[in-house]
């Protein structure tokens, strides 16, 4: 479950089926051509594959939701393994069997504790650390999520050299990324329930929307029917598939238009008042759902 907006940085391309789904049978609803134009319009092009292929799976697609949302590691904010096995990544889903996903996490546990990882919380700062593990890891020791961070610290006039220990961290968090990319081809056959990568199919969609929230009685017909039945609304909640399909669907026959965004599909719409800063509208954001380790449930994790 996820109300932090924004902490996933992957772009959603809107399916030809929302498209359909949102647009088809209404005497509100303008040409399926005009539409799709326009929702395109506010996707932006992607530089890699994304676990996201449609923002709407088709109907009837099952959820890939695991078996329990027990997270033994999570690279924030774009891959996660499951103790059932599932692995969530940006390219999609795969399935490890329970015996190979606690593989994987003794691997990763070995490689962290050699280097001083997972024992408590820890940052690691370094003048230039690389790209690719410039970022937070979520780890279950067992008991807890443990964090580990990589940091660049500030540059100096005369830099002094990068402390031994906090080296040694990167390089593990290193040899770490790449054994979890690379885990198809490092972990034995049997340890793998399903090697195929899969789309991601949400089970919920995480709605919110920042400062003040949007005044349904100043929308057109059908979206002021549909939105005022979230009424009072708070500023994150979760909605299902189907209704979150509803809701985006009146938007769209009503004329409201989808604004761009990165990761999620966001509608720019009235307030009751003017906000402090002068605001007359907000946005509110949909977001498909992840179960992670971003929440309360998931800050013991025995296993």
């Amino acid at each position: 479950m996820r109300f932090v907006f924004g902490k996933r940085r992957v772009l959603a391309a809107i399916s030809l089926a929302f498209i359909l789904t949102a647009c088809g049978g209404s005497s509100h609803a303008r040409s399926g051509t005009a539409t799709v134009r326009e929702v395109k319009a506010t996707v932006l092009p992607h530089w890699y594959t994304t676990r996201f292929a449609g923002f709407f799976p088709p109907v009837g697609a099952r959820a890939t939701l695991p078996a329990h949302g027990k997270t033994l590691f999570e690279v924030t904010p774009n891959a996660m393994l499951y103790a059932d096995g599932h692995i969530i990544t940006d390219r999609g889903v795969q399935r490890l069997t329970p015996w190979g996903a606690r593989l994987l996490w003794s691997k990763i546990r070995a490689i962290g504790l050699a280097a001083g990882l997972f024992r408590h919380n820890t940052v690691a700062k370094i003048e230039n650390p690389p790209s690719r593990v410039d970022g937070t890891y979520l780890f279950c020791s067992g008991r807890r999520m443990l964090s580990t961070e990589v940091d660049g610290r500030p540059r100096r006039v005369h830099p002094r050299p990068d402390s031994p220990l906090a080296l040694a961290r990167v390089r593990a968090i290193a040899r770490i990324e790449t054994l979890f990319a690379n885990a198809t081809s490092r972990l034995p056959a049997r340890a793998w329930a399903d090697r195929m990568i899969r789309p991601y199919v949400p089970s919920h969609y995480d709605l919110g929307y920042d400062r003040a929230g949007p005044d349904p009685a100043k929308l057109p017909s059908p979206a002021r029917e549909e939105l005022a039945k979230y009424q009072p609304l708070p500023p994150s909640f979760q909605v299902t598939t189907a209704q979150a399909r509803a809701l985006i669907a009146a938007f769209v026959k009503s004329g409201v238009k989808p604004v761009r965004s990165w990761g999620e599909l966001n509608f720019q719409l009235p307030i009751t008042h003017v906000g402090a800063w002068g605001q007359h509208s907000t946005i509110l954001r949909f977001d498909q759902d992840v179960p992670g380790s971003d929440t309360y449930d998931h800050i013991y994790c025995e296993y």
